[in-house]
Formats: C-alpha cells, structure tokens, sequence
C-alpha cells in the first residue's frame, strides 16, 4: 500500500474517502505500506491494519498497525532500529521504556501503552504507541505519520 500524506496528495474524495472521517482498512494478509511526505518515505512491513484520517478533503494522517505481536525483547530492539529514520533519539526511546514501567505498574485493565512523541521528520509528524497485553505479555506496535499543521 501506497498513501500520500503531503499537499500534492489527491482530495480523500478522488480516493474513495470520506472528506472528514477516518476509515480503518484490514486487508486479509498484511502488507508493506509506504507513507510518502514532504520531505521522504515512511515504510512498515506486516501491517495488520491502517486507518486513513481525513479533513477538508485531505488525507491528514496514516496509523499503521503492525503483525505479529510480539514480546518486548523484540519490539524494543526493532524500534531501536528504525528510531534514526522515523526521527526519534536514543533519550525518546529510553524515555518510552520508562513510561512503560511505570504504566505497568499503574495499570488495572487488561493493557497499558506508552507513545514515542510526535517529532517533526521527513515534511512530517512521526509518532508510534507500544500496547502490552496485560494477560499475555503481548507487545502491539502502531506508527501513525500526520501531515505537518
């Protein structure tokens, strides 16, 4: 999958999108997906699931929900590896670990989530939430890329 998040993209409603709205997509096998800015390229393999967010006929932002959950051993070193071309740093990253500690011990439901911030990258606005399973340990793993304000 392929979507523009820049001020050439097409009007959501050439695309099939609401003007306003979000529409969540889940193909039947996950995909690549590549979000295209400004100023780059964002690019998830195994995505689940995408939701598309528009306004004023513009497409506003893409959330990209990863496969295969998995534990944090190895979501955390994944992130470690895409941080430099996602535009986070090694103290956001940090910073994440140490919100999902203490979210882990705040929490009383059945997940708890931490976000690396919003930073401006690539024309854009790259942010990514780790959800973790309560229950299981399970590790979910979702990146949305909004266009700038």
């Amino acid at each position: 999958m392929r979507v523009k998040v820049r001020a050439d993209s097409l009007p959501a409603s050439q695309l099939g999108l609401d003007v306003d709205g979000t529409e969540t997509v889940e193909p039947r096998v996950p995909i690549s997906a590549v979000v295209l800015t400004a100023d780059g390229a964002f690019n998830v393999e195994l995505v689940k699931s995408f939701t598309i967010t528009t306004s004023d006929n513009q497409v506003t932002s893409v959330e990209l929900v990863q496969d295969g959950q998995g534990m944090w051993l190895t979501i955390y070193p994944q992130l470690q590896r895409i941080a430099p071309s996602w535009g986070w740093t090694a103290q956001q990253l940090e910073q994440l670990r140490i919100d999902l500690t203490t979210a882990s011990r705040d929490t009383t439901g059945p997940t708890y989530s931490a976000t690396l911030p919003a930073v401006e990258h690539k024309g854009a606005l790259a942010s990514a939430e780790v959800t973790i399973d309560t229950d299981s340990g399970n590790v979910g793993l979702a990146f949305t890329v909004a266009r700038l304000p």
